[in-house]
């Protein structure tokens, strides 16, 4: 039987793209995980394309680890977003592998404080960090990162609402 901290691992790292099954390697990514220091993890993953960014928000519904100590050996249940992402979007000033390389480690944390683990891979240049607190910590980098993916997810998503909004309308 797999271990607790392995199946919640499993939930989390399921949204980060993986190397395909043909031999050939992922494509360009950066994906951000937020642990909360109340309620359900977000994990936001972006691959980078020529012409478009296909973006990625996975909200779940439940909290991961609470849903794993229950002994629940399937994932939570979780909202997805997809979407493309024109490439010219302003928020790819803040997501480009100088800004992302800025994203240094700050381990030092504790229950109760949101935690951010940020994986990314941009040519040859790729890097792992994690942060816990970064508001508090009012570190630059790692917030232009995270308001970044926030920012972009919050227009997808308020167009989408529009767009359902103006359907029920009609």
């Amino acid at each position: 039987m797999e271990d607790s901290i392995d199946l919640y691992l499993d939930a989390l790292l399921s949204f980060v793209p993986r190397d395909s099954n043909d031999g050939r390697d992922r494509e360009d990514y950066a994906t951000l995980i937020h642990v909360p220091g109340k309620g359900p993890e977000r994990v936001y993953s972006m691959i980078f394309g020529k012409e478009t960014m296909a973006l990625t928000k996975a909200q779940y519904l439940e909290t991961v680890w609470e849903f794993v100590e229950k002994g629940s050996s399937i994932h939570p249940p979780v909202d997805i977003l997809k979407t493309d992402v024109d490439h010219l979007h302003p928020v790819f000033e803040y997501l480009n592998p100088d800004a992302l390389e800025k994203c240094v480690n700050y381990s030092d944390g504790c229950p109760g404080m949101d935690y951010f683990l940020l994986m990314w891979r941009h040519g040859d240049r790729s890097g792992t960090a994690e942060c816990w607190d970064p508001l508090g910590r009012v570190e630059r980098s790692w917030l232009s990162v995270v308001d970044a993916f926030e920012v972009l997810t919050n227009e997808v998503e308020a167009k989408v609402r529009s767009m359902e909004l103006a359907q029920n309308l009609s």
